[in-house]
């Protein structure tokens, strides 16, 4: 059975890249300012963002598997997405830093015949930093193009002071534990654990 990764995101391709699975990708896109009118709880909005991608790419190919994804960070009563901008990113982190925040990474497989959903919560608490610090990390790993404005895939980790998480591949777009259990669970074979 084909699998789909329904997301640009280069982060998450090389996430599924990884583990030597063979896949397909491609940009859901889906209007996500729509249902962001429409909740404001941040939980409920990731998953339904994941959810609405993956049954995108599901409608055009039904005998496909489809995993769809969304992420977002939760801070002060706010909801945080990308921030577009180097000006953002470092106006993000700077409100982030000294603090706790929730990375919230939605993840929706949908097969033939059923849905899978599953929602990772990491609790990421940063250091206190100067705004030159903040300035020279962005400019670093160029992170404007990411929730919360760190990339734990490259620097990020000097940013941290704890982390607190049931799965840490969920961090960078993708909750891999869950996910690869549900392709074992179908029937999709995980390269790494297969004898060549």
């Amino acid at each position: 059975m084909n699998l789909i990764l329904a997301s640009a995101s280069p982060y998450r391709r090389q996430q599924l890249e990884s583990l030597g699975l063979h896949f397909a990708w491609e940009d859901s896109q889906v209007d996500e300012s729509l249902l962001k009118q429409k909740t404001t709880d941040p939980y409920q909005l990731c998953a339904q963002l994941a959810l609405a991608k993956a049954q995108a790419i599901s409608k055009k190919h039904p005998d496909a598997l489809v995993l769809g994804a969304d992420q977002l960070v939760y801070a002060q009563q706010k909801i945080l997405g990308k921030a577009g901008t180097r000006a953002s990113a470092i106006d993000q982190l700077q409100s982030l830093q000294g603090q706790s925040h929730q990375l919230i990474t939605s993840c929706c497989l949908i097969a033939p015949n059923q849905s899978l959903q599953h929602t990772d919560i990491t609790t990421i608490t940063l250091k206190k930093l100067t705004r030159e610090q903040i300035v020279s990390y962005v400019d670093c790993d160029q992170t404007w193009d990411c929730a919360g404005s760190y990339k734990l895939e490259k620097n990020g980790v000097v940013l941290m002071q704890k982390i607190s998480t049931e799965d840490p591949s969920a961090i960078i777009g993708l909750p891999l534990m869950t996910i690869t259990q549900w392709l074992m669970d179908l029937g999709i074979h995980i390269p790494c654990l297969v004898k060549p």
